[in-house]
């Protein structure tokens, strides 16, 4: 599974990729977890 987090870094960005993280780190589920931040990626 591919979890991606959409956003340019700002704190809201981070902290959700933070939580993403601890969420996979408390149930096991294994996942990749990607931060896009590229405007072009995204649109």
């Amino acid at each position: 599974m591919e979890i991606k987090v959409l956003g340019p870094g700002c704190k809201k960005c981070q902290e959700t990729e933070r939580v993403v993280k601890e969420a996979l780190a408390e149930t096991g589920v294994q996942a990749d977890l990607v931060h896009v931040t590229d405007t072009m990626e995204i649109a």
